[in-house]
């Protein structure tokens, strides 16, 4: 009878976590669903702020898989300046289109970007502000105005 109990108790619990993690997704699912119809409004009213000659507005449903969504960014991808601001330059699709398609441009800068541009300069990242281990490790030496007058932070009083 023991083990019994002990079963339906478990079948209990397995039930209801499963029902909580439905209702998650449920809610999951309908936020997601209201945020695509707010995109696609703003999609479908979207104003281009570049100077475009007549800017063909069947651009497909945005997917990569989207064989309309290719050929209008195939189509309106300028091999100087990429693409318009309607465009993520972030998304996988549009920057292989670009490296293959645009003329390739090396910026300087790129190789110094984060921790090892600011290791490079000696300087502190912006992350390791935020690293537990960053900000024990950085005691740095007080201002020469507080030295002199033998001026401490106090944590507590």
């Amino acid at each position: 009878m023991k083990v019994l109990r002990l079963f339906v108790s478990l079948y209990c619990q397995v039930t209801m976590y499963k029902q909580f993690l439905l209702s998650i997704n449920t809610v999951c699912l309908e936020v997601f669903f209201i945020l695509q119809v707010a995109r696609d409004r703003v999609v479908k009213g979207w104003n281009f702020a570049e100077q475009l000659d007549d800017v063909d507005t069947d651009y497909g449903s945005g997917y990569p898989s989207d064989p309309k969504t290719k050929s209008w960014l195939l189509k309106y991808l300028d091999p100087v300046f990429g693409y318009s601001q309607f465009v993520r330059f972030s998304w996988s699709t549009a920057q292989t289109l670009m490296e293959s398609k645009s003329v390739a441009v090396h910026w300087d800068d790129d190789e110094e970007d984060g921790e090892k541009g600011a290791q490079r300069l000696k300087n502190k990242s912006m992350l390791s502000y935020f690293s537990s281990s960053g900000a024990a490790q950085s005691q740095t030496a007080p201002h020469r105005f507080f030295s002199e007058r033998r001026l401490k932070n106090i944590n507590t009083l």
